[in-house]
């Protein structure tokens, strides 16, 4: 794994901090000052090439190279050294006798070089499971070649068995296998061996499509996800459950193995989110004539409050010009405005007291 990095980041404003300003005054503040900056920069590139982003200087070819890399001599570089290194400047680390660095370079480097054991910690993984999957597909052809059911004698496709009986004979042939009557595996044996068939054709050819499994193993990759077409949930139909597993493979890549357990759990979710979904569209019609029933009494209470206010209101006109005599002017014209509006509060104020007093009488 490399052990250096080739770059790290470098601020606009980093030559009016006080340690350049203070490096350039240490070499007169003319061209001199600024070429020392520029040589410190020039250092910083050598630091983050050597290994581990640390300059080893303990060995005078080591000084010699990058004195001649700065365009200095030995001598005056072990004093720009000193420069750099002491406590006015302090743009230079000597985490051990004759090794430096910078904080700059080792921040990028510490941060780049979690990045890169992280990756190759993936890689690594990444090549495990390949490695695990290719033994495991060898394993399963050994394992189908050992089998004798006719699931493992004849291609199935869709939902045709083509030449089944035609070719049993050329088949026990080629894998000189006894012409006796071959074991019925446990899909001939349901009562719908037609279905299980199909769906057998079906799930094969979804891993020589999705995946690098040409021939998948009937018992690790086949069985488990056919026992979803053996319990599906009620408002779900076989296509549903053909789409949930389709939808599952698309998301396989054709260059990588299949981890069954995450395949499964893939499958049961896209089943599980099916099922909701119809189960939300039964709920509609319902709801919705929950909502229907609801507007519909909102409706018939408008109605009946409108028809108990016409009714109380031609009582008070009749109690009005019954007994007249009760009310002044005043109550007269207000009662009056508040039947033309409709206003029964206000009008049961003025005219249910006296409503009452007469019941007494």
């Amino acid at each position: 794994m490399k052990t250096n990095i080739d770059y790290y980041p470098h601020k606009s404003e980093a030559h009016r901090h006080a340690k350049f300003k203070t490096l350039r005054s240490m070499y007169g503040n003319s061209n001199e000052g600024w070429a020392a900056e520029g040589r410190f920069w020039a250092l910083n590139n050598l630091i983050a090439s050597a290994d581990n982003c640390q300059l080893d200087l303990t060995k005078k070819r080591n000084m010699g190279s990058c004195a001649d890399e700065l365009g200095m001599s030995i001598e005056d570089f072990s004093t720009f050294i000193s420069v750099l290194s002491g406590e006015d400047v302090d743009l230079l680390s000597e985490i051990s006798p004759g090794i430096f660095t910078t904080e700059t370079v080792q921040e990028t480097y510490s941060s780049v070089y979690s990045e890169r054991k992280r990756a190759k910690k993936k890689y690594e993984d990444s090549k495990k499971e390949v490695n695990s999957t290719t033994s495991e597909e060898k394993t399963d052809f050994s394992e189908e070649n050992s089998e004798t059911s006719l699931e493992n004698l004849y291609k199935v496709k869709g939902s045709e068995v083509k030449g089944m009986e035609g070719n049993k004979k050329e088949v026990n042939e080629k894998k000189k296998l006894p012409t006796s009557p071959l074991p019925q595996t446990s899909f001939a044996n349901t009562p719908n061996s037609k279905t299980s068939t199909s769906h057998l054709g079906f799930v094969k050819n979804l891993f020589a499509e999705h995946t690098r499994i040409r021939d998948p193993n009937l018992t690790t990759h086949v069985e488990p996800i056919l026992k979803f077409f053996e319990q599906i949930p009620e408002h779900l139909t076989e296509i549903d459950i053909n789409q949930c597993i389709l939808s599952s493979f698309e998301k396989l890549s054709r260059d990588k193995g299949v981890k069954m357990d995450y395949l499964l759990e893939n499958i049961q979710r896209n089943v599980t989110a099916k099922h909701e979904l119809v189960l939300e569209k039964m709920k509609e019609p319902l709801l919705k004539q929950a909502k229907n029933d609801r507007i519909l009494q909102e409706k018939q209470k408008i109605e009946e409050d409108k028809e108990y206010k016409l009714k109380k209101i031609r009582e008070y006109m009749e109690f009005l010009d019954k007994n007249s005599e009760l009310f002044s002017a005043f109550e007269k014209v207000e009662l009056v405005k508040y039947f033309q509006k409709g206003d029964l509060i206000p009008a049961g104020a003025i005219i249910e007291p006296k409503m009452a007093t007469v019941d007494l009488i």
